[in-house]
């Protein structure tokens, strides 16, 4: 697409939290952008996003779309203690 290119590789404490945030910020990574393409992956307890822009503009904002939706679902499982149990507790 462009050449302003971000790879990051963000380090979980475990796999659960990763799969869970990785869950939590795909349907808005989906969502095409005219200027950016963004791509979640996760490997483990490891989430690697890959951003493509056209303009620095655009890469900024793809980073910061990404880091919010990150930084919520890392603070909401922080704040509900989600454990390993927490599909169970959630489900029912």
């Amino acid at each position: 697409m462009g050449k302003y290119k971000l790879k990051l590789r963000l380090i979980m404490d475990d796999e659960q939290k990763a799969s869970i945030i990785y869950r939590a910020i795909m349907p808005d990574i989906r969502a095409k952008q005219k200027r950016s393409e963004t791509a979640v992956m996760q490997k483990g307890n490891n989430i690697e996003i890959k951003i493509d822009a056209c303009d620095a503009i655009a890469l900024r904002a793809s980073f910061n779309s990404v880091a919010r939706h990150i930084a919520l679902a890392r603070d909401i499982i922080e704040r509900f203690k989600c454990s390993k149990n927490f599909k169970k507790e959630v489900l029912g």
